[in-house]
């Protein structure tokens, strides 16, 4: 069957297996086509924004998502998870006159917020989002980690700078995508590589430099296998300054583009689609999905999670769960956002360790409760049939939080690194707009050579480029970040040809992108 999205009206499929999913969980067929889901998902996430501001009930300076001007009523982490208030206190009647989210948002502002999301276990850590258990970290989006700054999507690594999706690394700097890499740099794509630097798509490889497809290799430079003795002659001559870090760069993409891709990156796998994807099997359009089975169009998923729809950022033992953001530990939900061991539940954000609730904010170990007011099991699932009812009257019911309630600017939010908008585009479809505080240039300060804003260097990551020999770089954070974000293919797929033996394929790599991409068993034979 297929459907045209009533955003971007692009025709979409809902295909026999999309079918089943939605009877057996009562929901309505979709009427966004899957990107535009994952737009209107991500518009509720403020991953890298930071402001400085203060508790409004302690009154104490902190770092949040959200500005001092915001309309949002905000409590540092201290204060939130504290008996000082009760959330119960802003309990509601539901009000069948109105419509749902137009009561959700009039919820949403009225109840504190938390001013940023972490774990209180971390240490030293407040200007990380989004961070669990880490030490000694800055400006990162990172889980278990010591010492890591500057980057984002880093788990379970240590004494990296300046690095996206790295898993279990160690002294990396500018590197996307690795896994258990010790001292990278400006690599990309490596799996168990060691003291080297610009490659791509290698694994296993120690003392290697500006080299593509290596396994298992060591002393090669430039995809030239050496002797120990002129591999290092070779490095000795090698001085890191910015002209020739990015002449390395330009050598490394020109040498990527005549070595054959697979057509997705992909691990220990069966019966998937999508890109990054490793130890799962029977999914569906899912990117960056690790231990994920039986599940579709889902973002950063998994974790020995199963029977996901439209999920990003939910796992730790997850099942059955649709539309969510931002979620662990859950099972049977729907339309949930920043949730903690949810059963049961829809249409609520920022609750945990509870079940059976609908259109709540900020509940902790509740159950029947809707808009935050407690009822007996029997009310509870009778007021709550007669709310989806409605929803469905309205057509409400079905849909995820819409982006014109987000307590963000949607150039504050994910969605606009990965959908972005202009200005006059977000006003148009009535999101809301930041504009960026223009800054005076201070001359103690650098200047970024690409935006022209300040931005201020901290003494950890100056003891790391001496240490490395690398110079400090010309960019801000922000501007190094997308750099790095935009040498990652996007999360869209599209049905092209192997270019060895013409099987048809559905890769990240589009029709009309330089590289040479192979199906799967063309690339094993090409490279092993």
């Amino acid at each position: 069957m297929n459907r045209s999205c009533t955003q971007c009206s692009v025709q979409f499929e809902i295909d026999q297996r999309d079918q089943d999913f939605y009877d057996r969980n009562s929901l309505p067929k979709p009427t966004f086509c899957p990107d535009c889901r994952r737009q209107r998902r991500s518009a509720l996430r403020n991953e890298r924004h930071l402001y400085n501001r203060h508790c409004d009930l302690c009154e104490v300076a902190v770092i949040s998502v959200f500005p001092k001007d915001s309309e949002f009523i905000v409590y540092c982490y201290d204060c939130w998870w504290s008996d000082k208030w009760d959330v119960m206190d802003y309990a509601r009647e539901y009000n069948f006159s109105k419509s749902f989210f137009e009561q959700f948002s009039e919820l949403d502002k009225a109840i504190p917020h938390i001013a940023l999301f972490q774990d209180g276990s971390s240490e030293n850590c407040e200007y990380v989002n989004f961070g669990v258990e880490n030490k000694n970290c800055y400006l990162a989006l990172c889980a278990y980690c010591e010492d890591v700054y500057y980057s984002y999507g880093a788990i379970k690594s240590k004494s990296c700078v300046d690095c996206t999706k790295v898993l279990s690394c160690e002294l990396c700097y500018e590197c996307v995508d690795c896994m258990k890499c010790y001292n990278l740099a400006f690599s990309q794509d490596c799996l168990n590589c060691n003291d080297s630097y610009f490659l791509k798509d290698c694994m296993a490889c120690t003392n290697c430099f500006s080299s593509v497809g290596l396994r298992n290799s060591e002393y090669v430079f430039m995809n030239e296998q050496l002797s120990e003795e002129e591999y290092k002659r070779r490095l000795n001559d090698i001085r890191f300054n910015h002209d020739s870090i990015r002449e390395w760069l330009k050598k490394l993409n020109d040498l990527s583009l005549t070595i054959p891709k697979k057509f997705m990156h992909v691990i220990a796998s069966e019966d998937v689609t999508g890109d990054y994807v490793e130890n799962s099997k029977n999914l569906k359009d899912c990117f960056d999905g690790l231990a994920l089975e039986g599940s579709a169009y889902c973002d950063l998923a998994g974790f020995n999670s199963r029977d996901l729809y439209d999920c990003t950022n939910v796992g730790m033992g997850s099942e059955c769960c649709y539309e969510m953001n931002g979620v662990t530990a859950s099972n049977n939900s729907k339309f949930l956002y920043y949730c903690r061991e949810i059963n049961d539940t829809q249409y609520s954000q920022h609750c945990y360790f509870s079940s059976d609730l609908f259109g709540c904010f900020g509940l902790r170990r509740k159950q029947y409760c809707v808009f935050n007011k407690q009822y007996s099991k029997e009310e509870y699932e009778k007021l709550v049939a007669k709310i989806i009812e409605s929803m469905r009257e309205s057509k409400e019911y079905g849909e995820y939080f819409p982006v014109s309630i987000s307590p963000f600017a949607y150039n504050e939010t994910l969605s606009c690194e990965y959908f972005p908008l202009t200005k006059e585009e977000t006003l148009d479809r009535g999101y809301k707009w930041r504009d960026i505080e223009e800054k005076a240039i201070n001359s103690k300060l650098p200047s970024c050579e690409d935006c022209g804003r300040n931005y201020k260097m901290i003494a950890q990551e100056l003891k790391f480029y001496k240490a490395k020999d690398f110079p400090v770089p010309k960019k801000c954070p922000d501007c190094r970040h997308r750099a790095r974000f935009l040498q990652r293919n996007s999360r869209k797929l599209w049905d092209r040809k192997c270019d060895n033996c013409g099987l048809g394929i559905r890769s990240t790599y589009s029709p009309d992108q330089p590289e040479i991409v192979y199906c799967e068993k063309c690339y094993l034979k090409e490279l092993y």
